[in-house]
């Protein structure tokens, strides 16, 4: 069996070298002279975006702009709430997730350098045309609706009124971009074949269980560092007596 096959899901290390990769950085965080792939920014984002929340595929890949919620006032070690939209989420019921402060920061990053960069004027054969938006929703050619009655092929039409497309992640022109397991394996080929021989092919159900696997971690850290506080505690106590 060839050692990456063994991998079964992104360790930390191996998490970050991919959100790097999607960059188009190396390893040592620096500029990689031989990438070539194209918004680096959006993809690096999406990456942690992916990896920090556990999201499905339908439902990162359908993600509006106006459903990223917005930062703390300060940055904060502890997880913060991410609503998952209810259409996209399996069963088509609102959950909610944890997500790193740093992943969210990337992503409204992204909204505010790359994304508006890559607006144009693109326009589906059959447009919904998106006025006085919000988190929950917005007037569509002209009727009020909430973004989770939306259908993942509706929310592919959602445009501005001068064009393109209300997808978080957007390609040229303002275009909706939709292929990310594409982009995640040749991304982690790349990886593979110039900087670690051990580093597996990635899909979006990858860095879902990558998620659940490193949330796992932490709790089981989390419970770990709280009997070890715990015996200490009682340790003390003891040798008071």
């Amino acid at each position: 069996m060839k050692p990456h096959v063994k991998v079964q899901y992104l360790e930390s290390d191996f998490a970050e070298l991919f959100c790097r990769g999607l960059a188009g950085l190396g390893p040592d965080g620096l500029e990689d002279a031989a990438f070539w792939g194209r918004f680096p920014g959006r993809n690096a984002a999406m990456g942690r975006l992916v990896l920090g929340t556990g999201m499905r595929s339908r439902e990162f890949t359908h993600l509006l702009v106006h459903e990223v919620p917005p930062l703390p006032a300060e940055p904060t070690e502890v997880p913060i709430l991410w609503a998952v939209p209810e259409l996209g989420a399996k069963g088509r019921k609102f959950r909610t997730t944890w997500i790193d402060y740093a992943s969210p920061a990337a992503v409204h990053a992204y909204i505010a350098l790359d994304r508006e960069m890559a607006r144009g004027s693109w326009m589906p054969r059959k447009p919904l045309v998106v006025e006085e938006a919000d988190f929950r929703g917005g007037r569509v050619n002209g009727r009020r609706i909430t973004w989770s009655s939306l259908a993942p092929a509706e929310r592919l039409r959602l445009v501005n009124p001068q064009g393109g497309s209300l997808l978080l992640a957007l390609s040229y022109g303002g275009r909706p971009f939709v292929d990310w397991g594409t982009l995640f394996r040749r991304t982690a080929r790349r990886i593979r074949e110039v900087l670690e021989p051990r580093f597996p092919d990635v899909a979006p159900h990858r860095c879902r269980h990558s998620f659940a696997m490193a949330t796992l971690e932490r709790l089981v850290e989390g419970h770990y560092r709280a009997a070890g506080r715990h015996q200490v505690s009682s340790g003390s106590a003891e040798g008071n007596v």
